[in-house]
């Protein structure tokens, strides 16, 4: 992610889509890499924190993306022989996602904002290792 002039949750948004897409849809290994110098907004990590409990961030996926989705993630249904249903289709996916995706969080032990955001965000606790 590279933080710009002008970058918002919109921006953040479409850079973590494209990485969950990339590790699920092309099944290609990838390393999402997150500097705590980069969160802007709070939405960030409530995003990531969602990627590290459940491997997805809700209704990040429009029409276009749910078809790719879909169609790339139904013959792994036919294949382990589950009714390739909308859901079994979904959590396919993100079964590739899990596999795929590693999240780098770089994080300052320093002040009150680290204790803060680990308070908030339980999973870069429980979902992490150091």
């Amino acid at each position: 992610v590279k933080i710009i002039k002008g970058y918002g949750v919109t921006e953040w948004r479409d850079d973590v889509r494209t990485v969950l897409l990339m590790a699920g849809l092309k099944d290609k290994p990838t390393t999402f890499l997150f500097n705590d110098v980069q969160i802007i907004n709070e939405v960030m990590l409530e995003d990531i924190n969602g990627i590290l409990n459940a491997g997805d961030v809700p209704n990040i996926y429009g029409p276009e993306e749910m078809d790719k989705i879909v169609t790339t993630c139904r013959s792994e249904c036919t294949r382990k022989r589950i009714p390739p249903t909308r859901q079994n289709i979904l959590n396919q996916f993100i079964i590739r996602v899990k596999r795929n995706l590693h999240t780098v969080m770089c994080m300052s032990p320093l002040g009150e904002t680290f204790r803060s955001r680990l308070l908030m965000f339980p999973s870069l606790v429980n979902c992490c290792t150091t």
